[in-house]
């Protein structure tokens, strides 16, 4: 789960001990950590898990000045989660969004 810590940190600003410790970002630290296993296993052809490609774009986009760091950056990657988890599967989702700036 360290590189999900690390990526969560990135995005957020915040100590890693309060991500880790805080109830509400145990979700998406666990489905960050899930995907990032996923990813590795990916064969070429296959579609990779799409919330590590979500975390990396917001660390882009903090990078470039686009977006500030905070914990909304982790309240997104939540949204992201619970839509591919949740919409996808029941087809109400045709695509999703980036991340705005900020």
């Amino acid at each position: 789960m360290g590189e999900a810590i690390r990526a969560a940190v990135a995005v957020s600003g915040l100590d890693p001990r309060v991500v880790t410790s805080d109830p509400a970002y145990l979700p998406v630290l666990a489905a960050l950590a899930r995907q990032l296993r996923l990813r590795a296993r990916t064969q070429p052809g296959e579609l990779p898990p799409p919330l590590p490609e979500r975390a990396a774009d917001l660390e882009r986009a903090i990078a470039q000045g686009n977006r500030a760091r905070g914990p909304g950056n982790l309240a997104l990657l939540a949204a992201h989660e619970r839509l591919e988890r949740l919409g996808r599967p029941l087809n109400a989702v045709v695509t999703a969004v980036g991340a705005p700036r900020r």
